[in-house]
C-alpha cells in the first residue's frame, strides 16, 4: 500500500531533469570536457554542483552564466 508521501515523492530523473552532466554541457556548447575542466579549474565557467563525484550544471545557472558574457568580446575592441 502506497502512503501520500510516495505518491509526491518525485523520482530521481525528474530531480535531475533541471540538470545537465558534464557530458552534457559540453555537447551543447559545442565544447571538449576538458575545456569545461579547465573553465572550472580557472572559475571562469558556470556554476556546478557536485554530489559526490558526480559534476552537474543546473540549467538554468548555464543559461545565466551565458546571459552574464554577451557581448563582452565586443568591449575590448580599441576605438579609433
Amino acid at each position: 500500500m502506497e502512503t501520500a508521501v510516495e505518491n509526491v515523492t518525485p523520482s530521481t530523473n525528474d530531480l535531475l531533469s533541471a540538470y545537465l552532466t558534464r557530458e552534457e554541457l559540453a555537447a551543447v556548447l559545442k565544447r571538449d570536457v576538458r575545456t569545461i575542466d579547465r573553465w572550472n579549474q580557472k572559475r571562469v565557467g558556470p556554476p556546478r554542483t557536485m554530489i559526490g563525484r558526480m559534476i552537474l550544471y543546473r540549467k538554468e545557472s548555464v543559461l545565466t552564466w551565458l546571459a552574464e558574457h554577451e557581448g563582452k568580446g565586443a568591449s575590448r575592441r580599441k576605438a579609433k
